[in-house]
């Protein structure tokens, strides 16, 4: 059963960027296919097959995905502002009992429906569209029709709005990424475990740097972008800022019982103790 990676993209700059993504899978991933549709002639080793489009892809809505997307038994389809920072094969193991994986995305835009009137319950998640594995079935190819007629119904310009109603009225079994396997820059996220695929363009940073950063640790965290590359924040009860809250309630909660002076006391007993030791 044949597995592979798909990345859309034209003008030199998301080729470029491109080459970089499938640089760091292939990395990772030495094993897996790696297919890219583009409208220009691109000489890369990384690439297994390229294949010429006839059009421009213009803005992200642009890169809705097709049948003739569907290239391996199981793809793995990826944007191309992403990095890939380990081993990922396991998603392919989704596809055993589900035509599609997808991770949540970060963000719904409300209004967008109603301006469509496009009715689906808001407990119905949106999903991200730059990190998608499908398998080549019918009810996934019946998927990317109605994502394409949708479309075009719709206005054009947000290619996940027409991906969730499509998702909505096919009904398929979708299996679903955690966060790690498509952990967007330029939102304030959460990750437990190592970060497997980093997707975005952060500011002031690359997408490299970027990763090594979110995963110079693996421990339970807040990730945000207000410094560079980004600032995490640990949420475990290893973190010192848990230490730290734990100890002023231990000590509040003593001086309610006891008085300040025990407080102070336990603290001076505390710092001679770790002075002997």
């Amino acid at each position: 059963m044949s597995k592979g990676a798909i990345y859309i993209a034209s003008g030199k700059k998301y080729i470029e960027e491109a080459k970089l993504s499938a640089k760091s899978l292939k990395k990772h991933n030495p094993n897996l296919s790696i297919t890219i549709f583009t409208d220009r002639d691109v000489e890369s080793p990384l690439f297994d097959d390229i294949i010429k489009m006839n059009r421009k892809v213009n803005m992200p809505g642009d890169s809705l995905l097709t049948e003739e997307h569907i290239v391996y038994d199981k793809n793995l389809f990826l944007d191309s502002d992403t990095h890939i920072c380990s081993n990922i094969m396991d998603v392919f193991e989704l596809l055993d009992t589900s035509d599609i994986a997808l991770a949540h995305a970060v963000t719904r835009t409300r209004e967008r429906y109603k301006k469509e009137n496009l009715n689906i319950p808001d407990a119905f998640p949106e999903y991200n569209s730059g990190v998608v594995a499908y398998n080549d079935s019918k009810t996934v190819r019946e998927l990317f029709d109605k994502w394409q007629s949708i479309d075009k119904e719709i206005d054009h310009g947000w290619n996940q709005v027409s991906f969730r109603y499509a998702l909505y009225k096919i009904g398929i079994d979708v299996s679903t990424l955690p966060p790690e396997y498509n952990f967007r820059t330029h939102v304030v996220g959460f990750a437990s475990g190592p970060v497997k695929i980093v997707h975005g363009r952060p500011r002031k940073s690359n997408l490299q740097s970027y990763s090594r950063k979110i995963n110079s640790t693996t421990e339970r965290r807040v990730v945000t972008w207000d410094k560079h590359p980004c600032r995490i924040v640990p949420t475990t009860y290893k973190s010192p800022w848990y230490r730290v809250g734990y100890m002023w309630e231990v000590a509040k909660e003593k001086r309610n019982k006891e008085g300040t002076a025990s407080v102070i006391n336990s603290v001076i007993n505390r710092a001679v103790n770790k002075i002997i030791t």
